[in-house]
């Protein structure tokens, strides 16, 4: 199996998306690195034995590179969607004078100006439940629908009555029944959520926090529960509310401490056993119940004065790992503080991706911002490829 295309993390990221299924085969990689027409490409192949190799589909940003050019800079994306009337995949990209570009095949469908930069994902949404499929997003002024072909679907775009800016837009969906809910933060610490039309629910309009969000606010089925909706603040409060916005036992729960990372949930068979847990600023991982009690508390080592402590899910929300980072290098364990494996680092501007695969297929993606270089490491510390990928930006999904 082979993925070849121009430099970038971009077409890579939707490659092992797409092939998600068929990597647990496979235990290395090979990269190759050449100049074709004048253009840096690449090439990685994931070696099958004797079997003959697939040409994996053409990356998207050399799709972007070689039928398109832009006058201004983009900022993000590219946004891999899927087009409703073939089954095909489209991209949306957003350039430096926040003007949203749809591209089809090396064509523009449409360009569309915003009012500013994308602060959420791209979701797509199908709003009239008749299998055409619409793009839900949000910039720090405003939440946007659009269609396919660039047309604002009814009300939108809406802004928030709050006094903060939009950071965080969730979809939820609770019965996968395309009634949506768009749960939503802001930079002076309220949530919103409103329904598919953008009507702000009873009870959430808006509810006042602590604090802003350490984290994307997000709903959870739990067991023997039922809908939770859960919001972290920097300021350490865990809030648990039901669907009407009505704060759960023990909510908010104080953790004592400053977060500012992503949280992962452990779900088991009752409300005292299934969990939340993050770290904190200061290394202290911490878990939180659904009876509202800080029911785990445990600091980790500090290998300098200076250290990054990150909680990273996986693409799926099943699994997450514990990322370390101090000066030169990052330790990386699971979610039972196990090191799992030690790499050397050599820029702190690094972003991290965890994929999961299924136990023995699952990768670290690392992308050195400075360096402009990515690496992909199994579970085991081990670099699949013998030289870094050239890479500076993230594909968005």
């Amino acid at each position: 199996m082979e993925w070849a295309g121009a430099t970038g993390t971009a077409g890579l990221e939707a490659f092992l998306q797409q092939q998600s299924a068929r990597l647990g085969a496979f235990h290395s990689l090979q990269g190759q690195y050449a100049e074709v027409a004048g253009k840096p490409f690449m090439r990685i192949t994931f070696p099958i034995g004797s079997a003959a190799s697939v040409q994996a589909g053409e990356n998207q940003a050399a799709i972007l590179q070689r039928g398109l050019s832009f006058s201004t800079s983009l900022t993000q994306g590219p946004f891999r969607l899927q087009n409703f009337t073939d089954k095909s995949v489209d991209y949306l990209v957003q350039d430096a004078e926040n003007v949203l570009h749809l591209i089809h095949e090396e064509q523009v469908v449409f360009s569309y100006q915003i009012e500013g930069q994308l602060v959420s994902p791209v979701y797509q949404i199908d709003y009239y439940q008749n299998g055409k499929l619409q793009m839900l997003f949000a910039t720090a002024e405003a939440v946007h629908v659009l269609d396919r072909l660039g047309n604002t679907v009814e009300a939108f775009p809406l802004t928030l009555p709050g006094q903060g800016k939009i950071t965080h837009l969730s979809l939820v969906d609770y019965d996968r029944n395309k009634n949506y809910r768009y749960f939503l933060g802001t930079s002076s610490g309220e949530l919103f959520l409103m329904d598919k039309r953008g009507t702000l629910l009873e009870g959430w309009d808006p509810i006042s926090l602590s604090a802003p969000l350490a984290a994307a606010p997000q709903h959870h089925r739990i067991p023997g529960l039922g809908d939770r909706m859960v919001a972290l603040t920097q300021d350490g409060q865990v809030y648990i509310f039901n669907r009407r916005g009505e704060p759960q036992a023990g909510s908010p729960v104080s953790v004592n401490a400053v977060l500012g990372t992503d949280y992962g949930l452990v779900l088991r068979g009752q409300a005292s056993d299934s969990r939340l847990t993050t770290v904190s600023e200061g290394g202290e991982v911490l878990q939180v119940n659904f009876k509202g009690e800080v029911a785990y508390r445990n600091q980790l080592a500090k290998p300098d004065a200076e250290v990054n402590f990150q909680l990273l899910p996986d693409n799926l929300g099943d699994r997450f790992l514990f990322l370390v980072q101090s000066f030169g290098r990052i330790t990386v364990m699971d979610q039972e503080q196990a090191p799992l494996f030690e790499i050397p680092s050599y820029s702190e501007d690094v972003d991290f991706k965890f994929y999961n695969f299924g136990k023995e297929a699952s990768i670290l993606v690392l992308l050195d911002k400075t360096q402009e270089f990515v690496y992909i490491y199994n579970l085991r510390g081990e670099m699949m490829h013998t030289l870094p990928l050239a890479g500076s930006t993230w594909q968005s999904q």
